[in-house]
């Protein structure tokens, strides 16, 4: 068959029409000196000596084919998996061959996978022995039996040629045929349950081990890139069809106790300013398998209605450590637990991420103490200024109006120390001057760094803003046990009706 490739006039020297020539070369995980190699033409050799004597294990059944796929299973010496194609000689059909052997005897193993589309590749899964993944000329099968069944698996891989799989990192990944290629990140759901549908119940699937980075999703403008997977903890889980107003809830805790972050099923309503406080990822609750993730930090910053802060409201991250995770559903809660890791690019001892998790848990309770109290005194001030509101023009409460105003007053100035509320977007930071929130915000992202040492000047940086705070913080004190309370003493005193009628003015015919 090597004879001229051209005529019957010249001779095609190029080689494209060579024929009978080794199309796959597999190497054995368990022997180095074991060999496969398979030909354009349907022949499969196998060496146990590095070349030096090749056996012919051809199967039998196989016939003219070429031969595209040899994989050697890293948990079995003696079984391989052999993909062909005759798509040349107008067949179609899916050839897939498996030896338990060493090539002794094939069967055929293609239930499941129409006629029509043919096999291209076979990858075994690293973790499940029985677990395999098919590429054929229009997506992608699953077989959860060592082959002898196959399902679809399409999710939203296009209806495209796979021409090769590998798997990386436990993800898997694929090359198409004009569609660039394609990642189905952690293959832990598919490894645990086999490829197969769970059963009616709640489960949560061990997640793979994760390392503590700072992932910026905000990225800009996706289009000419691929998707990212799901930054930090990738959470796989499995639910039963529940009713509507089923509430699902997620809780991470450090060391099995410590609380760290919560996910709800449920909406919050959270007002959204530029780069202020957005709502929480919601927790999908659909019937079967949910994909979720965290993003290894706490629970995120309180933000001030109305009040635009300039800064990342994100809690720093947490350190690497073991992690459990609970999932709790009106019929059943579950855990498991992760174990997040240190980026081993960075050479920091654990002292270092402790102590930047104590500065970071410092700036961010202070964060919340700031904002919580701002939220506090507004309160107060509204209900006076609807009060005020009330009084206006009735002199015989005009003791009652001067204190309040004197208390909306100090409130005011109270509160332009903290924060500023002629800020709305990140340009008005230039613009009005920054207070003693959003320097705090300010400092909480220098120090939550993805390198864990944290800098003397960060700590000198928190004692001057922290004394600032506690400053502030007795100023509040005195205007609550002063001003508020000499208001609240005048308002006893007068005896106010609880519903107190506004003046308004009548009109005759």
């Amino acid at each position: 068959k090597q004879g001229k490739g051209g005529g019957p006039f010249t001779n095609e020297g190029a080689g494209a029409e060579v024929y009978n020539t080794i199309s796959y070369m597999s190497s054995s995980p368990h022997d180095k000196d074991v060999l496969w190699v398979g030909s354009d033409d349907g022949l499969i050799h196998m060496t146990r000596n590095g070349g030096l004597l090749w056996e012919n294990v051809t199967p039998p059944q196989l016939g003219e084919a070429s031969i595209n796929c040899i994989e050697l299973s890293p948990h079995d010496s003696n079984t391989v998996y052999v993909v062909a194609m005759r798509h040349k000689f107008n067949d179609f059909s899916p050839i897939i061959l498996r030896s338990r052997n060493k090539g002794k005897t094939w069967q055929t193993i293609t239930d499941g996978i129409p006629k029509q589309d043919f096999a291209r590749v076979v990858r075994s899964d690293p973790r499940r022995p029985s677990l395999l993944y098919a590429g054929t000329q229009s997506g992608f099968y699953v077989s959860a039996n060592g082959g002898d069944s196959w399902s679809r698996f399409q999710s939203n891989l296009p209806i495209t040629p796979i021409t090769d799989i590998t798997i990386a990192d436990n993800d898997l990944v694929v090359s198409t045929s004009g569609r660039g290629f394609w990642i189905l990140d952690d293959l832990a759901p598919l490894q645990q349950t086999g490829g197969l549908p769970m059963a009616d119940a709640v489960a949560l699937i061990n997640p793979d081990d994760g390392y503590r980075l700072d992932i910026d999703e905000a990225t800009g403008d996706r289009k000419p890139r691929g998707t990212n997977p799901m930054p930090g903890i990738i959470i796989d889980y499995f639910l039963p069809p529940l009713p509507d107003t089923s509430k699902v809830e997620l809780a991470i805790y450090r060391n099995g106790h410590d609380f760290v972050r919560s996910y709800s099923s449920e909406q919050e309503d959270t007002e959204e300013l530029p780069d202020g406080p957005v709502a929480e990822p919601v927790l999908p609750i659909r019937p079967g398998h949910n994909r979720f993730n965290w993003d290894v930090r706490r629970e995120p910053l309180p933000g001030i209605q109305d009040v635009y802060v300039h800064g990342d409201y994100r809690a720093g991250m947490v350190p690497p450590g073991k992690y459990l995770l609970e999932l709790r559903t009106p019929v059943d809660t579950v855990e498991s637990t992760v174990e997040l890791k240190a980026d081993p690019r960075q050479a920091a001892p654990e002292e270092a991420y402790a102590e930047q998790e104590q500065i970071l848990t410092k700036i961010e309770n202070d964060i919340r103490d700031l904002h919580s109290s701002v939220q506090k005194m507004n309160v107060i001030r509204k209900q006076i200024k609807s009060l005020l509101r009330l009084l206006d023009g009735r002199s015989k409460y005009a003791d009652l109006t001067k204190a309040g105003k004197a208390t909306i007053d100090r409130i005011d100035a109270w509160e332009q120390e903290l924060i500023q509320r002629k800020q709305r977007t990140p340009q008005d930071a230039i613009n009005f001057e920054n207070k003693l929130s959003a320097e705090y915000m300010a400092l909480k992202n220098t120090a939550d760094s993805h390198n864990p040492h944290v800098t003397t000047g960060v700590h000198i940086r928190y004692n001057d803003i922290s004394a600032k705070w506690r400053t502030a913080k007795k100023k509040m004190d005195n205007i609550m046990n002063e001003e508020v309370a000499e208001f609240n003493r005048i308002f006893e005193s007068r005896e106010l009706p609880a519903i107190i009628v506004p003046q308004v003015e009548t009109y005759e015919d």
